[in-house]
């Protein structure tokens, strides 16, 4: 599997590199709307798709979903399906600090400490009441708007 390093080393490539790594990995050119974030993303999977060599169905399923939808709209959603499988990992950078957090089969491993919700390790990141998805961009955050899940 790719390192965690080699993935965030991705962040810090040009634009110019970016399509270049995309090129080699897709063998075609990087469609013009394609925004740096969601380049970064397709990047990522096909490396540790190529590196895991078993292709994941549901993403696959995703990502043909998000090429047509940029095909179509010139633009994509970034809201990510719920996931269910123990093994998912979410990285998020917050203040200048990378948290990945695991999907175990009860619940969400954070830094050595099992919590029950997604939520529940937003707020130990960010000492305030986030929604775990939206903090995590697993929900379109324009229903949030960026702010703390305050109640």
């Amino acid at each position: 599997m790719p390192t965690l390093d080699s993935l965030n080393e991705l962040k810090t490539l040009t634009r110019d590199e970016l399509k270049a790594r995309f090129s080699e990995l897709y063998q075609c050119p990087v469609p013009k709307q394609m925004s740096r974030p969601f380049l970064c993303r397709v990047i990522a999977y096909r490396l540790q798709k190529n590196e895991n060599d078993c292709p994941n169905a549901p993403l696959q399923r995703r990502l043909r979903k998000l090429a047509k939808e940029l095909n179509l709209a010139g633009t994509v959603s970034t809201a990510l399906p719920k996931p269910t499988k123990a093994g998912t990992r979410f990285l998020r950078e917050w203040q200048g600090e990378t948290h990945i957090v695991s999907v175990t089969g009860n619940g969400f491993r954070y830094r050595e400490q099992t919590y029950r919700s997604l939520s529940a390790v937003a707020r130990e990141i960010t000492g305030t009441r986030w929604s775990g998805p939206a903090f995590f961009g697993l929900q379109d955050r324009k229903s949030h708007r960026g702010k703390p899940n305050v109640r």
